[in-house]
């Protein structure tokens, strides 16, 4: 987590010191009117590192990925788990129908109906 966070903090330093830059350019330092509001701006969007590191941001893209790919294969194998017992009980049913079939047919046969 540490590497994390001081790689979250160079990106920002790196960032904004290049936004500074551009901005201010080096030659006008001496008369350049740096504002709070564009400090409180670099603060406010520091609060959510995703938007200045990228690779955690795509880190968190994958996790939350991961979740839901986990979450969409577990439904899977219920469905999986279901349409097995459907296979079951449709064979058993099967079986018992023949098995009736072939009761009934003994049964009838000796009563012929002319």
């Amino acid at each position: 987590e540490d590497i994390v966070a001081r790689s979250v903090s160079s990106g920002i330093n790196a960032e904004y010191g290049d936004d500074f830059l551009k901005k201010y350019p080096k030659s006008n330092w001496s008369r350049a009117p740096f504002t709070d509001a564009d400090i409180t701006k670099q603060f406010e969007t520091a609060q959510d590192p995703t938007q200045i590191d990228h690779l955690m941001k795509i880190q968190t893209d994958l996790d939350e990925t991961k979740v839901i790919l986990y979450d969409t294969i577990e439904k899977v194998l219920e469905r999986g788990e279901k349409l097995e017992d459907i296979v079951a009980r449709s064979e058993n049913l099967s079986a018992t129908s023949k098995q009736f079939y072939k009761t009934a047919k003994s049964t009838n046969s000796c009563c012929v109906i002319l």
